[in-house]
């Protein structure tokens, strides 16, 4: 087995670095719980999950800071779900 880290940078902690932590939660779900499907489970970890309230304290706000532009170059798998991210966030 290959030993590794990945890192997220992410000035605030909040958008990236939620994108990642919700990634995360899912696939350990779905590979040691037993869950059928990771990606749902990390969207529902995105659209309700407490990463939200973690925007809401950080921004007043409970939207992920992405804009049009920053989403369409995100990897599939780091985008937010539909709603929950706004451009005039500010983070």
């Amino acid at each position: 087995a290959l030993s590794g880290v990945h890192v997220i940078c992410c000035k605030s902690g909040k958008d990236r670095t939620s994108m990642a932590v919700t990634l995360e939660n899912g696939r350990i779900l779905a590979e040691r719980h037993g869950v059928i499907s990771a990606k749902g489970a990390t969207m529902i970890f995105r659209k309700h999950g407490v990463r939200r309230d973690n925007v809401l304290v950080n921004t007043g706000q409970r939207f992920y800071a992405f804009n049009q532009f920053q989403k369409a170059c995100l990897p599939e798998c780091y985008k937010p779900p539909s709603g929950a991210a706004r451009g005039s966030v500010v983070s």
